[in-house]
């Protein structure tokens, strides 16, 4: 019964649609550069991607993303490819794309490093979206039903984001249906001249995934200009360990497309092994 309802609803949006002008656009990012850490040199992509967007007059949208590969002759990873409609009431997407908790729970001001403590997501198979703005307040809620689990939905979240002038606070919650437990996120973050300053918290809860105990994290970021720094850290409960990570980066502007980003950080795992220090320097082109 649940699995026809949610396709009655579905079928309600997405029905009635009548033939209108499409409009698209096919952009991509090249991202090739050097990974040097303690014990070794090495050359590899940093998330290249190639990117469709389209859309006509009665509100009908799509939208793919594939991934290049690593290596010749690789596997492209379909990273994010939706289709939905939208209007004056919000817009509903369905397909492989973002939870509606990453709109709190993954706000990064670095290019590849600088997410390590937050509860974040991957894009997931089976997404159903809706997505609404309110004036300064964005609505998201999300269910996948990927089929993982005997239930209909496997997992469901909800986030909240309010942005007016300098300020950005949001919050957001993802259950795990198929299963026990959540995770939760609390962000805020202030913009003022030449700069920008970001903290997030988010608790997994044991359930969720399995893990040995409820995990903490924690992420401040700072930015200046084009120097930009973060700070992030994750315990697990009885583990007795405060992983850490920190980092410093700059971006270096070439051109309207192209420019050069440099990340130094340290992880250090708090285990009783060597913390690991590693540079990133990329460049990036976008077309």
């Amino acid at each position: 019964m649940k699995k026809v309802l949610v396709a009655s609803a579905i079928a309600a949006v997405m029905g009635g649609t009548s033939i209108a002008q499409a409009e698209s656009t096919l952009t991509g990012s090249l991202r090739y550069g050097i990974n040097a850490n303690d014990d070794s040199v090495t050359l590899q992509n940093y998330g290249s991607r190639i990117k469709y967007d389209g859309s006509n007059d009665a509100g009908v949208f799509g939208k793919l993303e594939l991934r290049l590969a690593d290596s010749r002759n690789g596997t492209v990873v379909n990273r994010h490819y939706s289709v939905g409609m939208g209007g004056d009431w919000g817009k509903v997407s369905l397909g492989v794309q973002d939870a509606a908790f990453d709109m709190v729970g993954d706000r990064n001001l670095s290019w590849w490093n600088g997410g390590f403590g937050l509860p974040g997501t991957a894009e997931a198979n089976g997404g159903i979206r809706f997505d609404k703005s309110m004036g300064n307040v964005s609505l998201a809620i999300s269910a996948f039903m990927n089929g993982t689990t005997t239930d209909d939905v496997d997992v469901a979240d909800v986030a909240l984001l309010y942005a007016a002038d300098a300020l950005t606070v949001g919050a957001a919650v993802q259950s795990n249906v198929g299963g026990d437990g959540s995770k939760t996120a609390l962000h805020a973050g202030y913009k003022f001249d030449g700069g920008q300053v970001r903290a997030t918290i988010g608790n997994t809860e044991a359930e969720f995934n399995g893990a040995a105990g409820d995990t903490a994290g924690l992420n401040l970021q700072a930015a200046f200009g084009n120097v930009y720094g973060w700070y992030g850290q994750t315990e697990v409960d009885g583990s007795n360990q405060t992983a850490t990570h920190i980092g410093l980066g700059y971006t270096q502007s070439l051109s309207d497309r192209a420019l050069i980003w440099y990340e130094l950080f340290s992880s250090d795992p708090d285990d009783g092994s060597d913390a690991v220090t590693s540079l990133n320097a990329a460049l990036k082109f976008d077309f």
